[in-house]
């Protein structure tokens, strides 16, 4: 972190500053933390843009996660418009390690928290989806209490059925003619939801389906799922009396 003295406010903050002409985004942030901290660094990632006001104009202010390349020690950097002024007078006054706890006040590191939180939580969700397809599976349909909500709904939009609560989810899957196996192809977050492609294959290899699904969530359990399996149709025969699930 770096502590600015700026219009007459102190204030500890992340490396960074404007662009010069012709400079990226990420061609600004490693020139910056070189200018204000001595280190080099190699851009990550982009994790977010944060809007705000300059001099009565809208500008954007963008966050990358980076990593030092290299063991160049920590010094404290200058502004080039201070480099003429005494220490005490310029913006950059201090330069120091520090946990994001110890100065979460500032605006950007808040927002940084959240993203961080955020996407943890997605983390968490998408282990969630993981162990719920592991336990599809492995057959281990009872283990399935421990990964959804119990009035969690299950949509099948191709035959226009749900079934309501995960007891009936776990019955439906028991009951289901023979052995299936699955396996994720693919894994992706939007908007709150996971969504995952996989494989599903009988026992003996003679026929495979795939299907898309898409995972809502109540307190990082599943409550919700819609999977879209192909061509609409209606349900097969062993499930027409209603006992499993309910048309729509």
């Amino acid at each position: 972190m770096v502590k600015h003295c700026h219009d007459g406010k102190t204030y500890w903050t992340f490396p960074g500053g404007a662009r010069e002409q012709g400079e990226t985004f990420e061609q600004a942030a490693v020139r910056e933390v070189r200018e204000e901290t001595g280190i080099t660094v190699r851009i990550i990632e982009h994790i977010f843009d944060e809007a705000y006001i300059h001099q009565g104009a809208e500008s954007t202010s963008r966050c990358f996660f980076a990593a030092q390349v290299g063991n160049d020690p920590v010094v404290l950097g200058y502004d080039p418009e201070d480099l003429a002024k005494e220490q005490s007078a310029r913006i950059l006054q201090d330069i120091r390690w520090a946990s994001l706890e110890e100065v979460r006040n500032d605006k950007q590191v808040a927002r940084l928290l959240e993203y961080l939180a955020g996407k943890r939580r997605q983390e968490k969700r998408q282990r969630v989806v993981t162990r719920f397809w592991e336990c599809v599976s492995n057959a281990e349909f009872e283990k399935l209490e421990l990964h959804m909500t119990p009035h969690a709904k299950v949509y099948l939009p191709n035959t226009r059925e749900v079934i309501l609560g995960r007891a009936d989810y776990i019955l439906f899957n028991r009951s289901y003619p023979g052995r299936w196996y699955a396996e994720i192809e693919r894994t992706c977050e939007r908007d709150g939801l996971v969504i995952t492609t996989a494989k599903v294959r009988s026992g003996d290899s003679s026929m495979s389906f795939y299907v898309t699904s898409y995972f809502a969530f109540e307190d990082d359990r599943i409550s919700e799922i819609a999977e879209y399996w192909g061509e609409n149709s209606e349900p097969p025969a062993w499930r027409r009396n209603g006992a499993l699930t309910k048309r729509y």
